[in-house]
């Protein structure tokens, strides 16, 4: 018969955490990581064994020809396979738990929010998500801080992006000010310095968007805006 283990542990890692462009690395690098995980073995009479729910040490490679980046398929294993949402969700939840955690010490900097956001960017290809990523070449190359206007389609832009920008400079979002309130998840936000609106007064939440832009702008902090203002499909119009 078969049967289900749990466990957690952890596990040191040396593989670099970095982006790669045009077969040199750039952006910040941590060669070094001791990450704790929670383990599910799975048993079944043929001797197959699925082992899944750990975080660990990953690097993006991005292709030296267009400064591209695509998912690598690879066969699914057992338990991202059969329980895709359950996996998903119990690894994100230990991602965020744990990034709450080094905020809370003062430890979450820009390395270890790329790793963090590098981490959800694998697990989601472990589930079957495929990336295919184009246009990198304009963020190395550009002199100085920028502003990113992107659609927002889910909360999974603002857990992946820093995992293509931050390589190159840093930056940090627009916010709305309840994200600053949530359990856990508002250590991690009050970390990255974001500009938080409330999104009940128009006026103000401009003012203070380019008031605190400008701030950000001028310590070279680029900054990320989802002007939709909230998940919704790609509206051209919303973007005039």
């Amino acid at each position: 018969a078969g049967s289900v283990r749990w466990g957690t542990g952890l596990q040191y890692a040396h593989d670099p955490l970095v982006l790669w462009h045009e077969g040199e690395r750039v952006g910040p690098v941590v060669e070094h990581r001791l990450t704790a995980y929670t383990g599910v073995s799975v048993d079944v009479r043929q001797g197959l064994s699925a082992h899944g729910l750990r975080g660990a040490s990953v690097m993006i490679q991005v292709s030296g020809n267009d400064s591209t980046y695509k998912t690598v398929k690879k066969p699914l294993a057992f338990v991202a396979r059969t329980f895709p949402s359950l996996y998903f969700y119990l690894v994100f939840i230990w991602i965020v738990v744990r990034s709450g955690w080094l905020s809370k010490k003062g430890l979450y900097n820009d390395e270890r929010w790329q790793a963090s956001s590098i981490d959800v960017l694998r697990l989601l290809e472990r589930v079957g998500v495929c990336f295919d990523v184009t246009g990198l070449e304009n963020i190395k190359n550009v002199d100085g801080p920028v502003i990113f206007i992107g659609n927002h389609l889910s909360m999974l832009e603002t857990t992946i992006l820093p995992s293509f920008v931050l390589p190159y400079m840093p930056v940090t979002y627009v916010i709305k000010q309840s994200l600053l309130e949530y359990p856990v998840f508002k250590h991690v936000m009050k970390s990255r310095d974001p500009i938080a609106v409330s999104r009940v007064n128009p006026r103000s939440d401009l003012k203070t968007v380019l008031a605190e832009g400008v701030e950000r702008l001028s310590r070279d902090i680029s900054v990320i805006i989802f002007p939709q203002t909230t998940r919704t499909a790609f509206d051209p119009a919303q973007f005039s």
